[in-house]
């Protein structure tokens, strides 16, 4: 095979691929605007509450980044549900220009969690979990820790 025919050969399979990735780009964004138009519907039909008519009791978390108040939230109230953290970022002030302010905040958690900020705890049916990871004492082993025996 010579160089022109393995160059018409990877640039074939690069059109196809980018063919393809258009495809999945255009399924996701179906189904994201489906999941829009649903979110819409329960909210004017009172099914779920709209995050807008969630009236802020304090400003703590104003200002802040995702990453910030996420932080924030689980040092201060330690281990909580998505649903859970959402409602206290919200009720507190936390605001966000995404549209879809509830899988931004668990794309958040997924990066922290990926950064090793956080860890996500599910059993069995319940809801995943989330708290800050707690770091070990540095230079200091097990052993250590415990006292000395007493003969």
């Amino acid at each position: 095979m010579d160089i022109q025919q393995l160059i018409t050969k990877y640039n074939d399979k690069i059109v196809l691929l980018e063919q393809e990735l258009t495809d999945i780009k255009h399924k996701r964004d179906v189904l994201q605007e489906a999941f829009e138009m649903l979110n819409e519907e329960a909210i004017s039909g009172g099914i779920i509450p709209s995050a807008n008519n969630i009236s802020a009791i304090s400003n703590k978390y104003s200002n802040m980044t995702w990453p910030q108040a996420l932080l924030l939230a689980l040092t201060d109230k330690g281990e909580m549900t998505g649903e859970q953290l959402l409602k206290e970022l919200l009720e507190n002030g936390f605001q966000s220009k995404s549209k879809s302010t509830k899988s931004d905040m668990y794309g958040r958690l997924k990066t922290l969690e990926d950064k090793e900020k956080i860890i996500s705890t599910k059993r069995g049916k319940a809801l995943k979990r989330y708290k800050i990871r707690q770091e070990e004492k540095k230079g200091s082993d097990s052993h250590m820790d415990e006292p000395e025996p007493k003969f």
